[in-house]
């Protein structure tokens, strides 16, 4: 796949622009960019040579390519799940979501993320140094880039803002911490730069997505920093306007209710009870008899049994790249987050019309089944799936809004229905010096098709346009040719020369005949 950049332009910010959380800016706005080559067994672009080489860390803090299934150590709202592709598996997110690695609340704030990401609607939102007292978000939507502050937790300031990348294709990201120092790069290239006046002191990583958005990550890295992080520099270059932070930020990057993170009370110290007078910590009153107070036990002297609670983990399809003559064939991963058993459910997928469902006869608490389907064939194009772990809803539970998720999924035209044209056979009789001859040279579907539509065939001899010919396949072109020279001509002729024609091969369009002319 080919791919490409240019930087756009450079922009240094004064200091102190931004409000409290002044900082100096510095931002690269790449063109669109196109994501490099892909590994065998990841759903996303292998680091770059050049980033590996001036993105490095010598402790290895997080790595997780999720191939094992699952999202273990993360702790994640229900809108993220594991999505597999063949034999390969990343982290998706369709709607709100919200995830981030506890483990790494304690982490100095010289440490350097990288991950894969595709945006193909709305926004990711990647956060770093995440704590009590806040957090840097890199904000990737479809209008543009942005780095924001957000401290104290929901309280929201833009320190710098650049172009969107490219959607529905992966890219590398990195984001760099080193104290005050800030940078974004995209694909092994600088992409934003900042400074931050009154830095946070550090903390653990996370992601979120917003209402309507269908993001995707893979193979998380962070590492500590053992050099200078290269690229851009914060505050180079002359000073120019200030960005002004938006009155009301884009970016909600966790959903109401589920603040990633410890998020600290107002006036950032824990709750506590207030002592009573003497310095003595109250307690709770006892009851009389002396007897510590409990809740009240329901009527009968029983607790409530509860219910389940049926959650789709993860999907996976099992081939990588899905063809339009072939079944879908998909591993539905599901999980009983309840109080009590399930009776029996049906786990469903669905797309355009062709569904598959999966019986099981029941799930304990806490227990995880994977079950199989196969659906029918779907044509060509990018459709909209849906799964749910409790399609019919057979089984009540506390929460029916948790069963499923919805994503993508591209079907490509198989090979044996797709067209290959191909230059056939030519022929021509003995040619002697300044003779006029018939050249003839024939049109094939190596696929044998049966494409009903006109192509066009070109001729040139020795670099010049001799004929073009719009034709069926199977036709043979001709063109009359004038007197030649003794020696040797140069026949190439091409079919479809323009590109007009979606083939299974492009590289086999073309054709080179040697022709020798004789001497009279």
């Amino acid at each position: 796949m080919r791919r490409y950049w240019a930087i756009l332009m450079v922009l240094a910010l004064a200091a102190g622009a931004c409000g409290e959380g002044g900082a100096v800016v510095t931002t690269g706005s790449p063109g669109t960019t196109a994501a490099p080559g892909t590994s065998a067994t990841s759903l996303i672009p292998v680091v770059p040579a050049s980033a590996g080489a001036a993105l490095t860390g010598s402790l290895v803090l997080l790595a997780d390519d999720f191939q094992d299934g699952d999202a273990a150590g993360w702790e994640v709202g229900a809108g993220w799940y594991v999505l597999g592709v063949g034999e390969a598996y990343g982290l998706a997110a369709s709607g709100p979501a919200w995830g981030w690695w506890p483990g790494g609340e304690g982490w100095e704030p010289r440490y350097l993320l990288r991950a894969s990401f595709r945006v193909d609607t709305g926004g990711l939102a990647v956060s770093v140094t995440v704590g009590d007292e806040g957090r840097y978000v890199v904000h990737l939507h479809e209008e543009g880039t942005d780095l924001l502050l957000d401290r104290p937790w929901g309280t929201f300031e833009t320190l710098a803002t650049t172009g969107p990348v490219e959607t529905a294709a992966w890219h590398l990201l990195a984001v760099g911490i080193d104290g005050a120092d800030l940078r974004v790069y995209v694909d092994g290239e600088p992409w934003l730069a900042v400074a931050v006046d009154e830095p946070l002191t550090g903390g653990s990583v996370g992601f979120g997505a917003l209402e309507g958005s269908l993001v995707a990550i893979d193979n998380v890295y962070v590492t500590v920093l053992v050099r200078e992080l290269p690229g851009l520099a914060a505050g180079g270059g002359e000073p120019v306007e200030p960005v002004v932070a938006a009155a009301a930020p884009p970016v909600v990057a966790a959903p109401p209710g589920e603040e990633p993170g410890p998020a600290p009370p107002e006036g950032g110290e824990e709750p506590g009870p207030e002592p009573s007078e003497g310095g003595e910590e109250p307690g709770p009153e006892p009851s009389e008899g002396g007897e510590e107070p409990g809740p009240e036990p329901p009527e009968g002297g029983e607790e409530p049994p509860g219910a389940p609670d049926l959650r789709v983990v993860s999907i996976a399809f099992h081939e990588a790249e899905q063809l339009s003559e072939e079944p879908v064939g998909v591993d539905i991963s599901v999980i009983n987050e309840g109080a009590v058993a399930s009776g029996p459910f049906e786990a469903a997928w669905e797309a355009m019309g062709s569904a598959c469902s999966a019986a099981v006869p029941a799930l304990d608490p806490g227990a995880e089944v994977r079950v199989s389907c196969t659906a029918a064939p779907l044509p060509p194009g990018l459709f909209t799936w849906t799964v749910d772990a409790d399609h019919d809803n057979r089984v009540e539970e506390s929460d029916e809004g948790d069963n499923g998720f919805s994503g993508t999924i591209e079907v490509h035209v198989a090979a044996a229905t797709q067209v290959d044209l191909a230059v056939g056979a030519a022929s021509y009789p003995p040619v002697e010096e300044n003779q006029e001859f018939l050249f003839e040279v024939e049109a094939v579907d190596l696929n044998a098709t049966g494409f009903p539509g006109l192509f066009t065939m070109r001729l040139t001899l020795d670099g010049a346009l001799v004929c073009s010919r719009d034709m069926p396949v199977g036709s043979t072109a001709s063109c009359a040719i004038p007197g030649l020279e003794t020696g040797s001509h140069l026949f190439e002729a091409v079919v479809d020369p323009d590109g007009e024609i979606d083939e299974v091969r492009e590289d086999n369009n073309r054709r080179v005949f040697e022709v020798v002319v004789e001497a009279g």
